[in-house]
């Protein structure tokens, strides 16, 4: 029985593979040498006699649109081809395939069934990019060919104006190791037998009931590491997974209740709208886990995080062992804000490295910001800080960073370019200024700024040069 199959269709026919199905080897064989110019005895074809693990070396690492074009190599390159075990439909192959023309859901569900559906052989990940369409796509056909697989990786990145209800078929995938989901809507059936060697989740800007969730982290028992961003239907967050490693939590909840922690190495936990959080008892839990975690390497607070747990007086001296500490996007508006983040960083005593980055909408005045010179980072080396304004909070941020790290070495102090440049030479001179508990600390200042190594034998002459240039920027 003969036949063409389409591996690629392009609307505009631009670009169009086809395959004979039936054709003999020794057919294609002489096909090939005469489209090259050659006789039947010509010398050898090298390519063809690669062994099968070189050439499954050389299609795994190109992109799927280049891995097409080499299956028409040889009859040996085509059906490794169409046995490759990793398909990705990203978006590097969308935008490589379209050459920025626009494309309708039927065509675009007819380049991935021709490819999807004819695959032969054992498929190990699907990757799913749904560009921005005008309808609906129908992507559970291909969910349902899925499970009917050993697929053990799935990554869908939904582009879609709305998020897409994802079929239930996707829960009868057995041998999942690793799911990512974005902009989806899913439910566990009542019947979900669980994912058993599930060892990874990614759930960003998905839709699922509190309900739903609990029941899925449940049923997952190998569970490692997971990533909950963005979520869409959930105020109060419930993770019980012994054996999780890896934890992210990013987004707008009410309570967060964290059980089984003592095998986290890394933890992020992010509010990204201020909310009351009522059920004090969740947090106090969490703190609680954290600290007996033994593992833990890495804490990342984001947002109004650390300021919730600022205002519950949840923040005592607390996590002893920690040597990483992240304090990314806080919000540093008030008195609060500012009191959170020295909080945050006394009660990690043994902190080696510090990250911290604001955002600053309010420059306070007559407020009086202050902090405990007393209390001593004995351990902290190296800190990063990213400015946003160079407001009186900010700089008193890095004050005490400077008076109260005996050791540190390397405090990098960058901006996110919101800093005019008439008030840089006044900051530079704010912390040269600054009293140092350590006499090497190299300081990195923003640009045009220069960086320096500062010392206090050098700062008074280095401070005359800044007042200068000061005059003269603002002339």
């Amino acid at each position: 029985m003969t036949g063409n199959f389409s591996i690629f269709y392009h609307p505009s026919k631009i670009f169009k593979l086809q395959f004979q199905t039936s054709i003999s080897s020794t057919r294609m064989a002489q096909e090939g040498r005469l489209k090259r110019g050659k006789s039947v005895d010509g010398p050898p074809d090298y390519i063809s006699e690669l062994p099968r693990g070189v050439i499954d070396s050389i299609i795994e690492r190109l992109p799927l649109r280049d891995a097409a074009r080499m299956s028409f190599l040889s009859r040996k390159w085509f059906e490794i081809w169409t046995s490759i075990q990793k398909l990705a439909f990203d978006a590097h192959f969308f935008s490589s395939v379209l050459k920025n023309k626009l494309l309708d859901a039927n065509e675009f569900s007819r380049i991935v069934s021709k490819i999807l559906f004819h695959h032969d052989g054992h498929l190990l990940s699907f990757h799913l990019y749904i560009p921005s369409l005008k309808s609906w796509p129908d992507v559970n056909q291909w969910i349902c060919y899925l499970s009917r697989t050993d697929v053990a990786d799935i990554s869908i990145q939904n582009q879609f104006k709305a998020p897409l209800k994802l079929s239930s078929r996707i829960f009868s995938c057995d041998n999942l190791e690793k799911l990512k989901l974005h902009y989806l809507i899913i439910n566990p059936p009542y019947n979900f037998g669980g994912f058993r060697k599930l060892t990874c989740l990614e759930l960003d800007k998905t839709s699922i009931t509190e309900k739903a969730f609990k029941f899925l982290i449940r049923s997952c028992p190998l569970l490692q590491k997971l990533r909950l961003t963005n979520f869409i239907g959930m105020e109060h967050i419930i993770i019980d997974a012994p054996y999780m490693s890896r934890l992210i939590v990013d987004g707008t909840f009410i309570s967060l209740d964290v059980r089984n922690a003592a095998n986290l190495v890394s933890a992020l936990f992010g509010l990204q709208k201020w909310v009351e959080v009522y059920h004090l008892a969740s947090l106090r839990v969490l703190i609680q886990a954290l600290i007996s975690s033994c593992n833990l390497q890495k804490l990342c607070f984001r947002g109004h995080f650390s300021k919730a747990l600022y205002k519950k007086s949840l923040l005592p001296t607390a996590f002893a062992k920690l040597k990483n500490l992240d304090l990314s996007f806080i919000h540093l508006n008030d008195v609060d804000d500012f009191s959170s983040i020295i909080s945050t960083i006394q009660s990690c005593p043994a902190i080696e490295k510090l990250n911290i980055s604001v955002s600053t909408s309010k420059y306070l005045t007559g407020h009086v910001l202050d902090y405990d010179p007393d209390h001593v980072l004995c351990h902290l080396c190296y800190a990063d800080v990213i400015l946003c304004c160079g407001s009186n909070m900010e700089l008193k941020l890095i004050e005490f960073l400077l008076a109260c790290s005996p050791v540190l070495k390397k405090l990098s102090v960058t901006s996110n370019g919101d800093i005019k440049r008439i008030f840089r030479p006044k900051m530079m001179v704010q912390l040269i200024r600054f009293r140092r508990a350590s006499q090497t600390v190299e300081v990195i200042c923003p640009e045009p700024l220069m960086s320096v190594y500062l010392d206090s034998s050098d700062a008074d002459s280095f401070l005359s040069s800044s007042d200068d240039a000061g005059d003269s920027d603002s002339d």
